[in-house]
């Protein structure tokens, strides 16, 4: 983590950004980061493959992908 917050350390004008702000400009980057890997994971998968659940007490790939897509509306 720390390794990461020194990306984002120092703002344009050479001050300390806020912590608010590179929490939400960090979530930002991994957002695109992650999204564009859950596409090209899914991307060759058929309706049926995304909802199928190998038993009873497994979730699908796509009741998984609508918790991250709730998550990430709750707290974005």
């Amino acid at each position: 983590m720390d390794i990461v917050l020194l990306r984002y350390q120092i703002s344009d004008n050479n001050c300390p950004m806020d912590i608010p702000a590179l929490f939400v400009r960090q979530s930002r980057d991994y957002f695109g980061e992650y999204l564009a890997k859950i596409e090209t994971a899914i991307a060759p998968l058929t309706v049926e493959q995304v909802w199928w659940r190998p038993n009873e007490a497994s979730n699908s790939i796509g009741n998984l992908m609508l918790h991250l897509a709730g998550n990430v509306r709750q707290w974005m």
